[in-house]
């Protein structure tokens, strides 16, 4: 998260994630705060999010999404 600092606008401060309640999610939230990130979390089912992070990995685009390794959104990618 520290390696993000200064660079939010590189991943149009956007941190793609999980359902709102999830134990991840108020995890990654309170990281955000924790470490003054500029990000908003965008929550949304897991299909979405793997959805939108695969349609920015394929426009070569950066982004910043939650995922267990391995994740799906990888599989296919570079």
């Amino acid at each position: 998260m520290a390696d993000i600092k200064g660079k939010e606008s590189l991943f149009d401060k956007k941190i793609y994630g999980i359902e709102e309640g999830a134990g991840m999610t108020m995890t990654s939230k309170e990281m955000i705060k924790a470490y003054g990130l500029d990000l908003e979390y965008v929550a949304s089912s897991e299909g979405a999010m793997l959805a939108q992070a695969s349609k920015l990995i394929a426009s070569k685009k950066p982004v910043i999404c939650l995922g267990c390794v391995p994740t799906p959104c990888l599989l296919n990618t570079n």
